[in-house]
């Protein structure tokens, strides 16, 4: 499969194996975006050529087969920058008008920085008081702690499907069941389980899911909101200018319908175009097979980093993830990050934008290696004998 992706056929000696961070594009995805700037950069929902016209037509197709992908319909499917502006649309339009002071937020002890810092923001905002569910010293989510507070009367809860420290999958399916039963709305933070899985929205029963484009091997500047219509309609617009409005006077302005009333100004169009060749690649190789294959890859991952000599894992590895993160006693991780990036070996080393769960878990920093698509036992074995050589150089 590397040979769909020009970062490797550039750099054929490269060990990748930073995918929760940002993954690779297939040559599909980058001809898609070059033939847009190409052939028919106009504007779009503005023009009135056929430039503009082509520009429409690509712009909304991708929308189309987003929508198709997670099994929701066109209108539910809102172009953000990123997931991160995505939470901060749904925290401000949605959640900001539906709290008063003193309602409690859930949120867990695991969750990335976009996840947290967006709630924060408005917790301060709004007199909205924030509850996490516990995490032990190792890293490992509370699930009977969150249904525990869950019942203690909360008005919304947000909470990742995965962790990008740990890789523990949540069980977003029982927790979600919990939370419609007693009415309260939700948010799935899909950043790190939309490039391993593919997700029926009905299916799921989450009011709201928010993934990137660049970890789903699309461009980097595009996330998508997901949002049931009925709430999406029920939300203000955030931000506001060009595009998003109905009419306007001076004395006041109207605005469409969702979701072109979150899309201010002129939107990201060649990444949302490379987007939905994103997910076209994605619908074509996220098969059953391709899971079996990341799970024995994975286990080759933790396999190889059990055999190194005072390893300590973030987390419980012996889980389906696809990521380990770690620290080495005696080993710096900035140091080890550096050693392996002279051999080629592309990992994540500090914090993971997750500050209060490495606190928790007694660390300052730790290293991440991650798999995708594309990872196969080479890779495995070259991390294995980078890190060995490491740990011998470093100690």
């Amino acid at each position: 499969m590397k040979q769909d992706f020009p970062l490797f056929t550039h750099n054929p000696d490269l060990v990748y194996l930073d995918y929760a961070n940002t993954a690779p594009k297939p040559q599909t995805v980058i001809q898609a975006v070059c033939d847009y700037y190409t052939h028919y950069s106009g504007n779009v929902h503005r023009a009135n050529h056929d430039i503009g016209s082509r520009a429409d037509h690509a712009y909304e197709t991708a929308r189309h087969r987003i929508a198709t992908y997670f099994g929701v319909q066109q209108n539910e499917v809102v172009f953000q920058k990123n997931t991160t502006e995505a939470l901060n649309l749904v925290a401000q339009s949605f959640v900001g008008k539906l709290i008063e002071p003193g309602d409690k937020i859930l949120l867990t002890g695991l969750e990335h920085h976009a996840n947290l810092v967006s709630w924060q923001l408005l917790a301060a905002r709004t007199g909205a008081e924030l509850v996490f569910s516990q995490v032990d010293e190792d890293g490992c989510f509370d699930e009977q702690h969150w249904l525990k507070l869950l019942i203690s009367g909360v008005r919304f809860a947000a909470f990742t499907a995965v962790s990008n420290v740990t890789g523990e999958r949540f069980p977003i399916e029982q927790m979600l069941a919990a939370a419609r039963g007693l009415g309260v709305p939700t948010l799935i933070d899909g950043a790190q389980l939309t490039p391993h899985e593919r997700v029926d929205f009905d299916k799921l029963g989450a009011d709201f899911l928010v993934f990137s484009g660049h970890k789903i091997y699309g461009p980097t500047g595009i996330g998508v909101l997901i949002g049931r219509y009925e709430l999406l309609d029920q939300m203000t617009p955030w931000i506001g200018g060009g595009d998003m409005i109905d009419t306007v006077h001076l004395s006041g302005s109207t605005f469409q319908e969702p979701p072109l009333r979150f899309e201010a100004g002129t939107p990201p169009i060649a990444s949302v175009i490379g987007l939905g060749a994103a997910i076209d690649y994605l619908e074509q190789h996220l098969t059953p097979e391709q899971h079996e294959l990341e799970s024995t890859m994975m286990q080759g991952v933790l396999d190889a980093l059990n055999s190194i000599e005072g390893i300590h894992f973030l987390g419980d590895p012996d889980r389906d993830a696809r990521l380990a993160s770690f620290v080495i006693e005696g080993v710096h991780s900035a140091d080890l990050g550096a050693y392996l990036n002279e051999k080629n070996v592309a990992v994540r080393v500090g914090k993971m934008c997750a500050h209060p769960l490495l606190e928790r878990c007694g660390v300052d920093s730790a290293v991440r290696a991650s798999i995708g698509l594309c990872t196969d036992q080479s890779d495995i074995d070259q991390l294995a004998t980078a890190i060995t050589k490491a740990v011998q150089r470093l100690r």
